[in-house]
């Protein structure tokens, strides 16, 4: 025996609240989760402080056929808040990378507003935490 049309009626509209929640629920995670991080990626990737540094990086310590030893140790380069951060495998070159960042950073001709200077390593693991100038790269 069939049920009678109206209970269809409802069984249908019942499920298509359903669906529509759930396509809610997906928006608001897209919304509130996923996007805030997307923007902040997209931020620091436009960050042209960050830009400014690699490009000091790579035109002092890294050009072709005058690359500094340490110069391909840098695995990743950021920065977060008043810190510039180097990330170095193997952590053997810390000291050297943190003097060549160093430069930038404390360079007072320029206007990026760093102050601190931080080496770390494959697991962001600190290995140089240089704060003020006066600080040493040990």
């Amino acid at each position: 025996m069939k049920p009678p049309f109206w209970r269809l009626e409802v069984v249908a509209v019942a499920e298509l609240g359903y669906a529509l929640s759930m396509k809610l629920t997906c928006a608001l995670l897209v919304f509130c989760v996923a996007l805030p991080v997307v923007l902040a990626q997209k931020k620091e990737q436009t960050d042209p402080r960050l830009r400014e540094l690699r490009t000091y990086l790579r035109e002092n310590f890294g050009m072709s056929g005058y690359e500094t030893s340490w110069y391909k140790a840098i695995t990743d380069v950021r920065i977060a808040g008043d810190t510039a951060i180097a990330q170095v495998n193997p952590p053997s070159t810390a000291s050297a990378v943190c003097s060549g960042v160093s430069g930038f950073v404390y360079d007072r001709t320029r206007s990026h507003k760093l102050v601190s200077v931080r080496i770390v390593d494959s697991k962001n693991r600190d290995l140089i935490n240089r704060r003020s100038v006066a600080d040493q790269c040990k």
